[in-house]
């Protein structure tokens, strides 16, 4: 137990310093410090007891395509972005195969369709802004709502009782990226940087605890 506490501890830390460093323009320490949390998260995962091992791949693999979308998403490029772009896009299909793990008929609780208009209105709102990457952001958005909506079906499903935190993770996932695209294609605001970082830092411990608890 002490180590996995020590563990979230030290992402807790990377993750404040990361945000702080960000907000204050230390690009050399940002550039350490936000991959760092994302591979701290990943040890979190592998060291989670009672955990099962194929859920842990799944996440893993899935983490780490996040990984890549956090080096790309460093960039400043049109470029940068849409190869950030790919990676999280690859990472939410291989979250959407592990909450799908266990699922034997797929079914959704009603509330969990009121994802569908929130999505619309995120296609509303983005498709005159985002040019040439209308497309890829629609297929993103998609993908997105996918990976919420099997989150669900694993809650309703009642597979184990953590899969709350799993659902819980996608939800903030979405708030993350939601912010994130808000800030590319409509207009930055006070505070966006903090809000994308924090939120997603969050969604990745809380998809991690999913898989089991704290070592």
């Amino acid at each position: 137990m002490g180590s996995g506490i020590a563990l979230i501890g030290a992402t807790i830390l990377s993750a404040c310093g990361a945000i702080a460093c960000e907000g204050e323009h230390r690009r050399k320490a940002f550039y350490l410090l936000k991959p760092l949390t994302t591979m701290l998260i990943i040890v979190l995962l592998w060291t989670l007891r009672g955990a099962e091992p194929g859920d842990q791949k799944y996440l893993c693999t899935a983490m780490l395509g996040c990984l890549v979308g956090d080096l790309a998403l460093m960039g400043r490029s049109e470029r940068a972005f849409t190869i950030g772009l790919a990676a999280f896009l690859i990472a939410h299909l291989i979250f959407i195969a592990a909450f799908a793990r266990g699922i034997t008929t797929f079914a959704l609780p009603a509330w969990a369709w009121l994802a569908a208009p929130y999505a619309l209105l995120g296609i509303w709102v983005l498709w005159p802004r985002a040019g040439a990457l209308r497309a890829p952001v629609l297929v993103y958005i998609a993908v997105l709502l996918a990976m919420w909506l099997t989150a669900a079906a694993r809650v309703h499903a009642g597979i184990d009782s953590r899969a709350w935190l799993a659902l819980s993770g996608a939800s903030v996932f979405v708030l993350s990226d939601s912010v994130l695209a808000w800030q590319r294609f409509v207009g930055a605001f006070r505070r966006a940087d903090l809000l994308v970082l924090s939120s997603y830092y969050l969604a990745m411990v809380l998809i991690a605890l999913s898989a089991g608890a704290p070592g």
